[in-house]
């Protein structure tokens, strides 16, 4: 005996998959998305969040040294606002290849 709800369970659940395939989330021909393809689209997301902070900070900087009108303190605050944001966007790439790695890493032994 059916319930009245398994058909809209059903096409709830297609749905669901319908919109998780066209948002990215469940790669071609596959039904269930994997952990490391969805840990991946997170990393992916926080990668570019990242790389936009990187650059406001660096024409921030250029902002300031062009405004600077020759004041050394206001120079030397702009360049520590460069080699600042360079040194933590560099930090930031070395976790996101250690990351990748890792990630690239379980999905092989998962295989």
């Amino acid at each position: 005996m059916a319930l009245a709800g398994d058909d809209d369970a059903g096409t709830l659940a297609g749905g669901l998959d319908k919109a998780a395939k066209q948002g990215g989330l469940i790669a071609e021909g596959q039904e269930t998305p994997e952990l490391t393809f969805v840990i991946g689209k997170y990393v992916e997301i926080v990668s570019g969040l990242l790389g936009i902070a990187f650059m406001i900070i660096i024409v921030y900087a250029g902002l300031l040294w062009l405004l600077s009108g020759g004041k050394m303190e206001n120079v030397k605050k702009a360049r520590d606002w460069m080699v600042h944001g360079s040194i933590g966007f560099a930090i930031c790439m070395m976790a996101y290849l250690a990351s990748h790695f890792a990630i690239t890493q379980i999905s092989a032994i998962l295989k």
